[in-house]
């Protein structure tokens, strides 16, 4: 175990686990992406932006998507899962942040383990955030993600 390397131990009942949101916990949540085509969700508007274009706007041409869209990656399904708290969301960054030290550990043993740990999605987010923030070679864009979650960035273990 290396918290250098964005291992965060913790303890469910006693077994014990590491989580590690690195590249390897990336690539397992883009082939999940993959997998199960899931895809960005459209941003809400701006507060202060009109919600409807006026009537001259509605008549104009609407102008035509990119081509080639750019698949989702790891990043955006993060960005995504922390703004929006889904439990089926958080269950998947574990399970991909668990694969690193427990690849035997499926998408159903996650939510067990969550379930275990008698956590909120608070508490997985924070271990989760922990992990990321340790792992990215952009930390800004870590703490970026976890002040969006509204998790604890001081570097404190969380506590359950």
């Amino acid at each position: 175990m290396n918290p250098r390397l964005g291992d965060v131990p913790f303890k469910v009942g006693k077994a014990n686990y590491i989580l590690n949101m690195g590249v390897n916990a990336m690539c397992c949540l883009e082939q999940w992406i993959d997998e199960t085509g899931w895809k960005v969700p459209p941003k809400p508007p701006e507060p202060g932006s009109e919600l409807e274009p006026d009537a001259a706007e509605a008549d104009a041409p609407v102008a035509a998507a990119p081509v080639e869209a750019l698949e989702p990656s790891a990043y955006d399904f993060l960005e995504a899962a922390m703004a929006s708290r889904r439990v089926s969301h958080i269950r998947v960054m574990l399970w991909a942040g668990l694969q690193q030290h427990h690849q035997g550990v499926d998408l159903a043993d996650a939510g067990v383990i969550v379930q275990g740990l008698s956590m909120t999605e608070k508490v997985a987010i924070q271990y989760i955030s922990e992990s990321l923030t340790l792992c990215s070679p952009k930390r800004d864009k870590a703490a970026d993600l976890i002040a969006g979650a509204g998790a604890d960035a001081s570097g404190d273990p969380p506590q359950a």
